[in-house]
């Protein structure tokens, strides 16, 4: 074993190690058929990483959550402008293909549940198993083993650069909050729902699932909501559980701002 593998954590030598074996699935049996197509090799490997933290809680050193979260902090960092499925030469091997790919696979097992996405995943596996796979037909195969059509689910993460980012300001109002998201995606679409927990003063809880729809023409966008809660609200966590892959900031106010500024 290579000395410096053995001087690191020991988190991250069992991590470098799940990663590796996973690419006896997907990068060996599993061959891809064009490189730009790398996301599914890297994507496919770094989330082995999680699920084997899943798995053996104690000897990854991080709990899922947290490697979701060390995956969104590295995207949000980011300034790569081409989308996952349209790799430059030099940026088939950037953080996208690994960190962004992981993210894909996980948003896709929240979108179809754990069971549909387990399922579909050893059914692809034997199905594409001493073949070659493309992301179109990654996708395909998901699409008729689910059920379910992963259309838009595609062109919004693997077909457009970047995640969702925007400012999701917040007010109190008798019974309840008033919220308004204003987005600064260019020319992008996002369709999802961002989870969010608030909190009082005494700690108790309340969650809300908060949909967001849209549709940037190269201007910020506007979305209100308006929900009633149980509690008075004093503090707001966006994604608590590291469920969508996003750079939004919740800001409390006093009076919501117009988002143009």
């Amino acid at each position: 074993m290579p000395l410096d593998f053995t001087r690191l954590p020991e988190g991250l030598q069992w991590r470098l190690i799940v990663h590796e074996l996973a690419h006896q699935w997907q990068g060996n049996a599993i061959r891809l058929g064009a490189w730009q197509d790398i996301w599914l090799n890297e994507g496919f490997a770094s989330y082995a990483e999680m699920l084997a933290n899943e798995a053996f809680p104690t000897l990854g050193g991080h709990s899922p959550q947290q490697i979701r979260a060390g995956w969104e902090a590295n995207l949000r960092r980011s300034s790569r402008a081409t989308p996952l499925a349209y790799p430059l030469p030099h940026e088939m091997f950037s953080l996208e293909s690994y960190d962004k790919g992981a993210w894909v696979l996980h948003m896709l097992r929240v979108e179809l549940d754990d069971l549909a996405f387990f399922e579909a995943l050893r059914a692809y596996i034997a199905a594409f198993s001493d073949d070659t796979v493309t992301t179109l037909a990654f996708f395909q195969f998901m699409e008729r083993h689910s059920g379910r059509d992963l259309t838009s689910f595609r062109a919004q993460w693997l077909e457009q650069p970047g995640l969702p980012r925007a400012t999701l300001y917040w007010q109190p109002e008798p019974g309840g909050v008033a919220l308004r998201l204003c987005s600064d995606n260019p020319n992008q679409r996002y369709t999802a729902t961002l989870p969010l927990q608030f909190s009082d003063a005494t700690g108790r809880t309340q969650a809300l699932p908060m949909p967001l729809d849209w549709l940037s023409n190269g201007a910020t966008i506007q979305q209100d909501f308006s929900y009633p809660l149980n509690i008075i609200p004093a503090q707001l966590v966006v994604d608590p559980g590291e469920q969508l892959l996003e750079a939004i900031r919740a800001e409390r106010v006093e009076a919501l701002p117009n988002c143009s500024g």
